[in-house]
């Protein structure tokens, strides 16, 4: 693979991990500004619409690059133009498809997700399904011209758009003391615009390009018939793949309200238990985001195949829990400053506390599953997938009726250490790799220590005299004690070598690596 895959591949990365970080803190000032309500009904609402969005476009982008380049290397423009005409076509069908079967069954979907004050919302934010098809389909095609920049720019601008729109129009509508589902139902429109601008520069980029040349050949039932089958088989086991980190939220959407419901909960006060733990979801993306962020430096020894699938697969793995146990085992031990800090109350720790704790496991189940599908192994992620969601619907109907939506939160952190545990079979099962370590337990023990360590302080100082902005320089503080312990201490015992640390450029200069 050449110097222009790299950097292509960066571009995605980066842009995927900037995106992301926007689209998780934006729920921060969400509820400083709307409250605990309007961000419980959002946190109801958004799985929902991610997973009818990740199974209507998501293997797309991914399928038309694909299908292009090759056909781009066998230099058949007539074949791009086939591609790109009939993803088209796709896209108008799958995005009034989607949209259509949510807004037919919208009140039913409403009565499950907590009641009819939740459908207008609901109704407003899937309205962008009939627009981010076509989002999908330029990302495909720029892809497929090994063109990674309108992609990644066009991801940013739709989380910046989203998250800048949802906010203001949050702020306008409270300050005009319009009602929680007036509010919810504004912010949604925030999500929609931001997929037409995004798709409104992808347009003017492809515009621009010229990369499609004209054909004069009519284009017939048969071409479509055949490229839609290709491209649509193509996708569904990268659409599968994709729903690790949604799917389980979905069946919270589905399950928790009506149990909180059923056990005499009001809807209102559903909602709002349901926004503690929308908290709780904010900062377990972390985690996940920074582990693969750490997965870059690999791109360039993947592209000039100095290293076998084996050894690739056992450093991701190897960088994964480097950094998955300290980050996830610290905002563990540091839930109740950063409620504080950051939604300005104490309500609720040991739910959000039980919540962060499953950012680990979905740190392990998205990257396990993204090694599998490295390795053709989409079958095996689809058939644990479905098993973890059925196992998570029983779950919450068995733990929430005597622990409320704390069972949801531990029906979570066992599901995903379930779906971890039998990715890392399948991976050890297929591709030989020693799947536990004593650098894994040096990493693990440490990150237990440091989580202790880091913990201790807060429940000894007066923290309940402090302000919001104490809290937070106490964080910074504390986080970077906790980072000097745990490098220590991975040190101390071995767990990290010279030459690992030596992959790090700012430290790179300060040490020696033996020949």
């Amino acid at each position: 693979m050449n110097r222009r895959f790299v950097e292509g591949a960066l571009y995605i990365s980066i842009a995927t991990i900037l995106s992301r970080l926007i689209g998780s803190f934006f729920r921060v000032p969400l509820q400083n500004i709307a409250g605990n309500e309007v961000l419980g009904i959002y946190t109801l609402i958004y799985p929902v619409y991610m997973t009818t969005l990740t199974l209507a476009v998501a293997g797309i982008p991914l399928t038309i690059s694909k299908l292009i380049a090759e056909a781009r290397a066998n230099g058949n423009e007539q074949e791009i133009y086939y591609i790109f005409r009939t993803a088209n076509i796709l896209a108008v069908l799958l995005g009034s498809l989607s949209f259509s079967i949510i807004f037919l069954f919208s009140e039913t979907l409403a009565t499950v997700l907590g009641g009819q004050h939740v459908r207008i919302p609901l109704i407003i934010l899937t309205s962008s399904l009939v627009i981010a098809p076509y989002m999908a389909i330029y990302r495909g095609f720029f892809q497929g011209f090994e063109q990674m920049q309108p992609t990644a720019i066009s991801q940013i601008i739709e989380q910046f758009v989203r998250v800048v729109f949802i906010l203001c129009i949050a702020f306008i509508l409270v300050n005009q003391n319009m009602s929680v589902e007036n509010i919810v139902s504004g912010v949604m429109i925030g999500s929609v615009i931001s997929v037409i601008v995004s798709l409104f520069y992808l347009k003017l980029k492809w515009k621009k390009a010229k990369l499609l040349q004209q054909i004069t050949l009519g284009f017939q039932f048969a071409q479509l018939s055949r490229w839609a089958k290709r491209i649509i088989t193509l996708s569904i086991p990268i659409c599968i793949g994709t729903l690790t980190f949604t799917i389980i939220f979905v069946v919270d959407s589905f399950t928790v309200p009506t149990q909180l419901i059923k056990i005499g909960f009001e809807k209102e006060i559903v909602t709002d238990l349901y926004g503690y733990y929308g908290r709780g979801l904010v900062l377990i993306q972390i985690p996940v985001v920074l582990a693969q962020s750490l997965i870059l430096p690999m791109i360039p020894a993947v592209s000039s195949n100095t290293l076998n699938s084996q050894q690739i697969t056992e450093k991701v793995l190897y960088f994964m829990h480097l950094t998955a146990w300290p980050i996830s085992m610290g905002i563990f031990a540091l839930t109740a400053p950063l409620n504080y800090a950051l939604f300005g109350d104490f309500n609720e720790n040991v739910l959000i506390a039980v919540t962060h704790l499953s950012a680990l496991f979905i740190t392990f189940s998205v990257l396990t599953t993204g090694i599998l599908q490295a390795n053709n192994r989409s079958v095996q992620v689809a058939i644990v997938l479905i098993c973890c969601s059925i196992l998570k619907g029983i779950l919450n109907l068995l733990l929430i009726p005597f622990l409320g939506l704390l069972g949801a939160a531990i029906a979570t952190v066992v599901v995903y250490m379930g779906l971890s545990i039998l990715n890392t079979w399948v991976i050890k099962k297929h591709l030989s790799i020693q799947i536990w370590t004593r650098n894994y337990t040096v990493f693990s023990c440490s990150a237990i220590v440091m989580a202790m360590m880091i913990s201790v302080p807060f429940q000894l100082l007066f923290h309940y005299t402090w302000t919001r902005i104490e809290t937070v320089f106490y964080l910074t503080g504390i986080t970077l004690c906790g980072a000097v312990i745990y490098c220590i201490l991975i040190t101390l015992f071995k767990g990290i070598t010279n030459k690992e640390l030596s992959c790090i450029p700012i430290i790179r200069k300060h040490i020696t690596v033996s020949k």
